[in-house]
């Protein structure tokens, strides 16, 4: 791995799991335990039970009536049944762009509450309508004759209805989100491909530590977390805070394993001294020029890392005359499917990636590909980001300092992800530059730089 492995391990060593990337245990179980609802995936369920086209009817519902022995009549309610939930899922997802407004999400709050008094009716409309339907293709499938209950369209059906429930389910969390502190209820105002607007209700847990607990550290008696990136600053204490180790009756061991690749002769950690702040007026076009006078000194083989779309356009716009009169080919997040991106990334090795979000992990391209790695920003994560902005406030309930607690080790993760993109084999070698003055100029900075493996330092003026 990259960095050396770090492990923590809970014992004694039978029954034992193993997880592997460890650091992302917590961000992958936060999204496995969210809950969903989007008029997108209601209408696309919709669709695949009943519909018409040119006076021939299509769907599980048909395929259904089809069934031999199937009592006549069983679904003739099923057309009205699904239109109504078609247009309390447009009603509740208008009204959840109304709350979004010009924001990408919004976030309910007991002081929020008095805002949202359309969408919560909408929604609880939304809610019988889906139960609605889900009794017509309950009774349906009930009425099934026991000799064909295996047969497919049953079984789709089943799995239509399971789909009906679990989104009548989110609709019954939102109507009693009063009494569940444990969960975060937000929206997010998303696009289509053909760029329409659409809304998308979340319910987040606030903490996964009890669940961890219940459903993983319990259970087994012996379990290994590995990853390249659990600790900051040498200490573990963050990350098992995230899944709830610290809170665990379970006894834990924590490891650092040193990393077999020579950082200290192929690796060069570079800061910009005359960076302005992030805050600064003058940051972003700072940010062009550095970019490109960066790649144009590597000729390529770079990876630009971002940390919002807004000023990856930004840097794009602005470099890629460069590099096309440089005769370097440059690629941008979005222009492609992540994996074909990748592939013409390290097909073309002198060409350069221009990225964010996801990229800051889990990009391997060994070689003479990558050279230079650019962090433009250190990775915060945005403060109205809703489920941050949530757990933010339950640190400074519980007498934390949010910043300190959540914000910056999360911060120092990324960071040391995105520094791991560089050197990938033993015979990798390169440069990591970091366009933002605080790693240098904040007391903080120094956290970043002490949480990564051991490698030449040069902290200049870009201009120097």
């Amino acid at each position: 791995a990259g960095f050396g492995y770090e492990a923590t391990a809970v014992l004694p060593p039978f029954n034992m799991l193993i997880f592997d990337e460890a650091h992302a245990l917590e961000s992958s179980a936060t999204s496995f335990l969210s809950w969903e609802l989007a008029r997108f995936s209601v209408l696309k369920q919709l669709g695949k039970l009943y519909r018409e086209r040119r006076g021939r009817k299509f769907g599980i519902v048909t395929k259904l009536q089809n069934i031999r022995n199937l009592p006549p009549g069983v679904l003739k309610n099923f057309p009205d049944a699904s239109d109504a939930v078609r247009a309390a899922m447009e009603a509740a997802d208008l009204a959840g762009l109304e709350l979004t407004g010009d924001r990408m999400n919004w976030r309910l709050t007991p002081a929020a509450k008095p805002a949202a008094g359309t969408a919560l009716a909408c929604v609880g409309a939304l809610e019988r309508s889906l139960l609605a339907l889900s009794e017509l293709l309950k009774d349906a499938i009930d009425a099934v004759p026991d000799e064909s209950q295996e047969e497919q369209p049953v079984q789709e059906a089943a799995m239509a209805l399971k789909r009906l429930t679990d989104a009548a389910s989110v609709c019954a969390k939102w109507r009693d989100w009063e009494d569940d502190p444990e969960n975060v209820y937000w929206i997010d105002r998303a696009k289509t491909a053909q760029g329409d607007a659409f809304s998308r209700f979340y319910v987040t847990p606030l903490d996964i530590g009890p669940i961890m607990d219940q459903a993983v550290f319990e259970p087994f008696r012996s379990v290994i977390c590995l990853s390249a990136t659990l600790s900051v600053g040498g200490s573990f204490s963050f990350w098992k805070d995230r899944v709830g180790l610290s809170r665990s009756d379970q006894a834990s061991l924590c490891e650092e394993f040193p990393s077999p690749f020579p950082y200290h002769r192929n690796a060069l950690l570079g800061a910009a001294a005359d960076a302005p702040f992030p805050d600064d007026a003058s940051w972003q076009g700072w940010i062009n020029d550095a970019v490109g006078r960066l790649v144009e000194a590597s000729g390529g083989h770079a990876l630009i890392l971002f940390t919002s779309y807004a000023s990856l356009r930004a840097a794009w716009d602005a470099v890629k005359p460069r590099l096309d009169a440089l005769g370097i080919s440059a690629f941008r997040q979005g222009d492609d499917e992540r994996s074909r991106l990748m592939d013409r990334f390290k097909d073309d090795i002198s060409s350069v990636l221009f990225a964010t979000d996801s990229f800051w992990e889990g990009v391997d391209a060994p070689g003479d590909t990558l050279q230079l790695v650019v962090i433009t920003k250190l990775p915060f994560r945005v403060p109205t980001d809703p489920v941050q902005a949530a757990r933010s406030e339950a640190v400074e309930r519980r007498g934390g300092n949010s910043f300190m607690d959540l914000s910056l080790p999360e911060a120092v993760i990324r960071f040391k992800q995105g520094f791991g993109r560089l050197i990938r084999h033993s015979d990798d070698r390169g440069a990591v530059v970091v366009l933002d003055a605080r790693i240098l100029k904040k007391r903080y900075g120094s956290l970043f730089i002490d949480s990564l493996p051991g490698t030449k330092t040069s902290f200049k003026p870009l201009d120097g």
